[in-house]
Order: structure tokens, then C-alpha cells, then sequence
């Protein structure tokens, strides 16, 4: 066949394919223009109608939801219980979350103790530190019998912890990503000798850097600055986070 013949007869391809479409719409789904755009019709109305049903029922959950949360805030600072009823009409307790101590979190940031984790109880603002192996034995259910009085007692809160569904205990992530050489380099780049300066960064490069700035604070008269450097320091990154956390604070 010539490239003039399939020309010729293109056209008629495609109207065959055209039609045959018209006819398999039309045998597979039996709907006519005219049914088309009823169907389209009634579609958009169902539509408009859940949409006005849907409107007052969003805005009534929603009053209840700033009623809960009114409630909430009334409750007592000293962390006691109120009742409130939930979205599923339940009578629940819900208690008001109390401000921490900031010297407390600082303290953990300083001391920085080995094999540890720190939570927040947020109801009651006490800052817990529990040791690895004791929030190991609550997640392997350990037998308490195994270990001393004291011990028991942590384990019993961590396992509080672990069971915790409430979201009451706060992780206190900032102790893990306190890195104290990023709070030394900026100690450093706020004196005001070069010399020391330069002598100071040289000192903190490699290992021994901890020790070797030490000495260098020290050879230089600048112990006292430094400490309270790092002090406000640690205070700031403590109060930032607490704002990120959405957990109240307090002196």
C-alpha cells in the first residue's frame, strides 16, 4: 500500500476509532449526554448539602474543643485533677501541666552524668534521671527482687515511663545534643586579644583539647569569665528549648 493510499485512509482510522468509543461508552456505562449532566447535577447538590451538614457540626466540635482547653487552664497549680468532659462526652481527668525548675535542667546539662537519661514529668515539674540499666530492666521486665531498694523505686519509674500513654513525661533531648567545644569556640571568638585567642583555638585542636584549654584559661586569668560564659550560655539553650517544648518554666 502507497503512503498516498494510508493518507486516504487515515482519516477513516480514525473515526472508526472515534465511533467505537461513542458505542463502548455507551453500551458500558448507559448514560446519555443528557444523563451526564444530570448525574453531574445531582452530584454538585449532594455535595453542597454535606458541606452545609458538615459546617455546624465542625464549628460545635470545635467550641468544645476551646471549652476543654478553658477548663484545662483553670486548673489548680498545684497540679491536682480536674474533671472535663472529653469529645466523646466521657468524664476524664486532665491536670495542668507545672512549670520546671530551670536550675534543675541546667544542673543536668553541667553534670552531665554517664549512662543516663533525663525525663520531665510535666504535671508535677520533677526532673528525673534514671540509668541506662534501669530503663533496660523495665523494657526486659526484669524481677524487681533482683535489685537493691533503692534501685527498685527507679526501675518502678521507669517503667511508668516506658508505659507512659499520656504523654506526661517529656524526653530532655537537649542533654544528648549539648556539645560543650561549640560553646568553647564561641567563648573563645569573644575575647578580645588576638593573641589569646589565637593561642586558645590553637589549644583546643586534637585530643587533650578539654584539658589543654583548661590550662589555657587559666594561665590566662579567665576561669571566672568562662564559667560564667557557659553558664548564661547553658541558661539560654535551656530557655529555648523549653519554648520549643511548649513546657513552662520558672527560677
Amino acid at each position: 500500500m502507497s503512503n498516498i493510499d494510508n493518507e486516504k485512509q487515515a482519516p477513516e482510522k480514525s473515526n472508526t476509532v472515534y465511533k467505537t468509543g461513542d458505542i463502548i461508552t455507551s453500551k458500558v456505562y448507559k448514560v446519555s449526554p443528557e444523563q451526564k449532566v444530570e448525574l453531574d447535577r445531582l452530584s454538585t447538590e449532594r455535595l453542597k448539602k454535606v458541606r452545609k451538614e458538615a459546617i455546624p457540626k465542625i464549628r460545635e466540635r470545635y467550641e468544645q474543643l476551646v471549652k476543654l482547653r478553658q477548663q484545662q487552664l483553670k486548673a489548680g497549680d498545684d497540679g491536682k485533677p480536674i474533671e472535663v468532659i472529653s469529645m466523646n462526652g466521657q468524664v476524664c481527668e486532665m491536670k495542668k501541666k507545672v512549670a520546671v525548675k530551670l536550675d534543675d535542667l541546667i544542673n543536668e546539662i553541667e553534670f552531665q552524668m554517664v549512662e543516663t537519661d533525663t525525663y520531665i514529668n510535666t504535671r508535677t515539674g520533677e526532673v528525673i534521671t534514671l540509668s541506662k540499666e534501669e530503663m533496660r530492666a523495665a523494657e526486659d521486665e526484669e524481677p524487681l527482687e533482683k535489685y537493691p531498694d533503692w534501685q527498685r523505686e527507679n526501675i518502678e519509674q521507669a517503667i511508668k515511663i516506658i508505659e507512659d500513654e499520656d504523654e506526661v513525661y517529656l524526653y530532655f533531648t537537649l542533654r544528648n545534643e549539648y556539645h560543650e567545644y561549640e560553646i568553647i569556640e564561641e567563648f573563645i571568638g569573644t575575647l578580645n586579644e588576638a593573641e589569646v585567642r589565637e593561642e586558645l583555638f590553637g589549644a583546643i585542636q586534637g585530643r587533650g583539647a578539654f584539658r589543654r584549654f583548661k590550662d589555657g584559661i587559666s594561665e590566662h586569668d579567665l576561669e571566672k569569665q568562662w564559667y560564667e560564659f557557659k553558664e548564661k550560655k547553658i541558661k539560654e539553650l535551656v530557655i529555648e528549648w523549653c519554648k520549643v517544648m511548649d513546657l513552662e518554666m520558672k527560677e
